[in-house]
């Protein structure tokens, strides 16, 4: 097992432990060992001496250990390295990238919702399907294995009922090593799932549809009540979500649903993989009412650009929609 795979599997523990971290943990530790990554939560895990990370979020570990690599969070958009100590660069880039994702459970518990990151590989030309809603394969085999490792370090998946009837999507960790996250499913109809059912036994929910009489009983239904005479607020759905135990979401689309999201100030990241390729037309990533000037667009309070294979990702905050920027 090189230093990757066991910083992944570091960043699998570490997922698991932030769920019990003080809300105001300041910075935490994970000990590399290659049969058995730790974690501690302001504290130096004791043991054998693997490499150690120390991931600081809002505050400074008081004594780093010798040799030990030092990440800092910016927002919860990246962990910025400050010090590299006995880590390889690869591993360095993976837990820089993915970090933020693990401890994805502290940000949900200081907000009281489930924390959102969305995803879309699409064309330079910002087409995430062609006119006749062919979508493979836009993104690379280095994209779709992130796809597969940011499903596997949040709790839920998230996508429209769009999406689940054209793209007949799995839903499940395959490329990586990782547990299934919740599989969650916006405004389709019970039988619509029986593929869903067959692929994982992790939890199935349908939110925002009737339940049924003939509902298979693995279904769980998420009724959200909408605060108005309008649809139900996608803020509203994360708040239900945290309430039932699923503290991070993974949104996979479609379009529509990801533009709900992001127009209702409920995403906290966005991820844009662009391909090198143009189709001319199809499916646009966003679909929102555009706005009349570009100072009120949405524009991002933290970004960085990561290189995926022949690809690059576009890593960012949202900024709240609506607000005009000088």
């Amino acid at each position: 097992m090189d230093q990757v795979d066991i910083g992944w599997q570091g960043l699998l523990v570490l997922a698991k432990e932030a769920r019990l971290a003080p809300l105001d943990m300041g910075w935490c530790a994970l000990s590399l060992e290659p049969q058995d990554p730790r974690i501690g939560l302001e504290t130096v895990p004791e043991g054998p001496a693997g490499p150690v990370v120390i991931i600081e979020l809002d505050g400074r570990c008081p004594a780093v250990p010798q040799g030990a690599a030092v990440l800092r969070m910016r927002g919860w958009v990246e962990a910025q390295v400050v010090a590299g100590g006995a880590i390889d660069g690869a591993t360095l880039g993976l837990l820089r990238l993915y970090a933020p994702y693990a401890l994805g459970s502290v940000l949900a518990r200081r907000r009281g919702r489930a924390m959102s990151v969305s995803h879309f590989a699409q064309s330079l030309d910002g087409r995430i399907a062609t006119f006749t809603g062919d979508s493979r394969w836009i993104g690379n085999e280095d994209n779709l294995i992130h796809a597969h490792r940011m499903r596997a370090l949040c709790d839920g998946i998230l996508i429209g009922a769009q999406t689940l009837r054209r793209d007949k999507p799995r839903l499940n960790v395959r490329r990586v090593p990782g547990d299934d996250p919740a599989r969650i499913v916006l405004g389709a109809r019970g039988d619509e799932l029986a593929d869903l059912l067959q692929v994982s036994s992790a939890r199935l929910l349908l939110v925002c549809s009737p339940k049924a009489p003939n509902d298979d009983a693995r279904i769980e239904h998420l009724q959200v009540a909408a605060s108005g005479a309008g649809p139900v607020k996608p803020a509203a759905i994360l708040k239900a979500l945290y309430d039932s135990g699923i503290h991070s979401v993974y949104v996979e689309g479609g379009s529509h649903t990801t533009s709900g999201f992001l127009t209702d100030n409920a995403l906290d990241v966005v991820q844009l993989h662009h391909a090198p390729l143009i189709l001319g037309g199809g499916v646009g990533s966003f679909g929102f009412e555009g706005v009349e000037e570009v100072r009120s667009s949405v524009r991002f309070d933290a970004h960085f650009y990561e290189p995926v294979g022949d690809g690059v990702m576009f890593v960012g905050a949202p900024s709240s929609f609506g607000e005009e920027n000088a």
